[in-house]
């Protein structure tokens, strides 16, 4: 019995610096490539989104600077009922309608660029050696832009039925997938091959593919709430002391806002793309010995 526990910790505390061990060195690799990330972002993520933002602030304070439900809203977080809309009048109706599809048009653009951009961390993470530049880590993840996308989509068609008919099956092969994007930027792969070939490197060690799957999401979700903590802080300080000047109120909150998407996105999404692809090589080199 004592043997048995002992091996268990053993195997437990192996475990546990293998994943240190991968997050550790992603977070050197993120280090050494921030100036290529954060360069590659300006381009493709913090102005497209200062725009929108800036556009989409305007525009609200525009439509909703004189509609008091809009202002308990931002004010409680009450959310606006159908009701309360239902005493909105046609010209404030079909301005809405407009800013909704202006607000959609401009997420679409938002979505395209950050695939690009993803593209363009995957092919750092894949690819660099220490000297890339931005325009070639863009130019290189373009490359693969039809491939991921084609990827993307079966990904959709597959695990949507899963998750809809029963939650543990699209679990079980998110998990296995969860490395063919790699298979297809290191590899070179198709997507069919890429998929089958992220399955048998996961088949068997699904349990400890998710637990690190899990760790990470915990690590993600406590940087994203680190960063969050000022803007809600900020947040209820403005929202305590309103003085009836909406525009000033809704603008800073904006402003405060995009700084704390922007930071959130730089450290979990290559972060993010770093570590699996650090865990994927190992598992790789795993399947060797």
């Amino acid at each position: 019995m004592i043997l048995s526990f002992r091996f268990g910790k053993m195997v437990k505390e192996k475990e546990e610096k293998e994943f240190g061990n991968i997050l550790v060195d992603s977070w050197k690799e993120y280090k050494r490539n921030f100036r290529l990330f954060f360069k590659t972002y300006i381009g493709l993520y913090i102005i497209p989104l200062a725009i929108v933002t800036i556009i989409s602030t305007i525009m609200l304070i525009n439509l909703f600077g004189s509609i008091p439900e809009f202002q308990q809203s931002l004010l409680t977080g009450k959310q606006i009922t159908a009701k309360d809309m239902g005493s909105f009048s046609p010209e404030v109706v079909n301005s809405l309608l407009q800013y909704l599809g202006i607000a959609l048009i401009l997420s679409l653009g938002l979505v395209i660029l950050n695939f690009i951009l993803c593209l363009g961390i995957f092919y750092v993470a894949s690819f660099n050696k220490g000297k890339m530049k931005s325009g070639e880590a863009i130019k290189g993840g373009l490359g693969y832009f039809w491939k991921t996308l084609g990827l993307l989509v079966l990904l959709i068609v597959f695990l949507i039925p899963l998750y809809i008919l029963l939650i543990v099956p699209g679990l079980i092969f998110t998990v296995f997938w969860i490395f063919s994007v790699y298979i297809l930027f290191i590899e070179k792969k198709g997507i069919w091959d890429s998929l089958k070939g992220s399955y048998h490197l996961v088949k068997g060690r699904w349990w400890k593919t998710f637990g690190y799957i899990l760790l990470f999401g915990l690590i993600a979700i406590a940087i994203s709430i680190m960063f969050s903590i000022p803007e809600w802080i900020i947040q209820f300080i403005l929202t305590s002391v309103y003085d009836g000047n909406f525009p000033l109120l809704f603008g800073t909150l904006s402003t405060i806002g995009f700084f704390t998407k922007i930071a959130i996105s730089m450290v979990v999404v290559p972060l993010g793309i770093l570590f699996y692809k650090n865990m994927y090589l190992q598992w790789k080199e795993g399947k060797k010995k």
